[in-house]
């Protein structure tokens, strides 16, 4: 049998090796301490702590809240900024906002200025659609500290997300005279700067990307720092590399400017995905493949590379070019001609009505297949499914599982799935159709590109590149978009796309 104090060293070390083991990330070693504690105490707010810390690190958010719950109903300690905070996020990663918010601001009336604690209780305002909650509280914490950087970009990205560009510009240009160095800060501004049509005030601006995302970090780490083209040197007989870097929808945008380098007298080598490879071979002397990476940290070494004197980011191409032009559609072609002559007596129409799960915004941008329905029962009309996959998807900061295509399962839709190996077979099945109605995803950029006749489904919040207001794209010219205009409803638009196709139906009858 252990002395009382034995038994006390014996935990205090296996606490500290737990402490340790967690900081090497090894949470099931962890998980087996902290039991075996409990066994020993039933209110060892410690495991709990412990517990808590794995379980929401490996995502598993209703465990963690029991055990933060836990630790709050022993302690009974209304200051416990840090346990109350990490049940926050619990509830706040369930999707649930509203006892997120609850919990931060009670904590927050016992404890003034935690940073920590008014920032969580920032971004649980802005997910739950309280930006103006958001916007009074950071007022209120400027008016005492008028230099708080983070607070002052915070702010401007508040004021962007209710089109207020006149005061996002303010403050965050307000951030960068403080820190010039604030890369969140030139994103932001950047993107708001394109909303308002200054894309010559943008493009210098995004390439504080490369030091914000993973994505951008990994691509330019791959290249010789020294070989990064500046816009200027001579390309002339030389080799250089163009690289892609974030989502496919994105090479396929800025693949246009590939032209100019190419008339610049430089081999240009395109890297891209391989299954965009047939597709996109035709604008360059070469190509470079590699898979897109999802997941940084299963990444190790660097690839091989071709030979090359120069290398530069195609997203960063408009910048470096210093060019106001924006190359026109059609840049890409379908290769393959495809026989649809058995539905020759139909109005076709692909709809692409999700993207990948994984996309930060798919949330907002993927929208319900039965959306479709009106549009599928008008006479003629057949659609033909060019969404990917159409699993039931779990977003961050949600409740629960979706299931886009719920209640369609009636509908007379013919999946294209099975056809599109590569990003060719969608760009052939697009130019077989009559019409395209997309969300925002790599299918809508390729209908684009090809200046195929397409309704965009655009969401409340769009990206940058298709401007918050008009139905026109100045990036692509046959695209008209459709814009979300209430919170959570697509009625409304969807009663106009149909308008619009049965408009579309009798101008080819006619």
């Amino acid at each position: 049998m252990f002395t009382e104090e034995e038994t006390l060293k014996l935990i205090e070390n296996s606490k500290k090796l737990a402490f340790d083991k967690l900081k090497n990330n090894e949470y099931k070693f962890v998980k087996t301490i902290c039991n075996q504690l409990l066994k020993v105490s039933l209110d060892d707010t410690d495991a709990y702590q412990f517990l808590g810390i794995c379980e929401f690190r490996e995502e598993n958010f209703e465990e963690a809240k029991i055990h933060f719950s836990k630790i709050l109903k022993i302690k009974k300690d209304k200051k416990d900024v840090e346990n109350i905070n990490n049940l926050a996020l619990c509830y706040g990663n369930l999707g649930d906002h509203k006892t997120a918010i609850k919990y931060l601001e009670k904590c927050r009336k016992h404890v003034q200025n935690n940073e920590h604690l008014d920032s969580n209780l920032l971004m649980q305002y802005r997910f739950a659609g309280k930006t103006k909650k958001a916007i009074k509280l950071l007022n209120e914490k400027i008016e005492k500290d008028p230099n708080n950087v983070k607070d002052l970009a915070f702010l401007g990205g508040c004021y962007a997300e209710i089109i207020d560009y006149k005061k996002a510009c303010q403050y965050l240009n307000r951030a960068l005279e403080i820190d010039p160095d604030f890369d969140f800060a030139k994103i932001d501004l950047a993107s708001i700067y394109q909303f308002s049509n200054q894309s010559e005030k943008a493009w210098p601006l995004y390439e504080a990307r490369f030091k914000v995302y993973d994505q951008c970090k990994y691509w330019k780490s791959i290249f010789d720092e020294n070989k990064e083209w500046n816009g200027t040197d001579d390309l002339s007989g030389k080799r250089i590399i163009l690289h892609s870097e974030q989502g496919s929808g994105d090479v396929i945008h800025f693949v246009r400017y590939v032209k100019m380098i190419r008339s610049m007298g430089a081999t240009v080598i395109l890297h891209c995905w391989d299954s965009m490879k047939d597709l996109l071979s035709h604008l360059a002397d070469e190509l470079y493949l590699t898979e897109p990476v999802i997941r940084l940290p299963l990444i190790y070494g660097k690839p091989t590379l071709p030979e090359y004197d120069y290398f530069a980011a195609i997203m960063s191409l408009p910048y470096l070019l210093k060019t106001k032009e924006i190359p026109s559609p059609p840049y890409i072609f379908a290769n393959k001609k495809l026989d649809f002559s058995s539905y020759s007596k139909f109005f076709k129409i692909g709809i692409c009505w999700a993207g990948t799960p994984a996309h930060p915004n798919d949330f907002h941008r993927s929208v319900k297949l039965e959306l479709f329905r009106d549009i599928s029962n008008l006479p003629s009309v057949k659609l033909f499914s060019l969404t990917k996959d159409t699993r039931p998807r779990k977003h961050k900061f949600q409740k629960k599982e979706v299931d886009l295509a719920e209640n369609a399962q009636d509908m007379s839709i013919v999946d294209m799935a099975e056809f599109m190996n590569s990003y060719d077979d969608t760009a052939s099945i697009i130019s077989e159709m009559d019409l395209i109605i997309a969300v925002d995803t790599s299918v809508l950029h390729i209908a684009g590109a090809l200046n195929h006749q397409t309704l965009a489904v655009i969401p409340q919040n769009p990206d940058w590149r298709w401007g918050n207001k008009g139905d026109k794209s100045k990036w692509y010219p046959s695209i008209k978009m459709f814009r979300k205009e209430k919170k959570n409803s697509w009625e409304k638009t969807f009663n106009d796309i149909k308008e619009e196709v049965i408009k579309r139906i009798k101008e080819k009858l006619n």
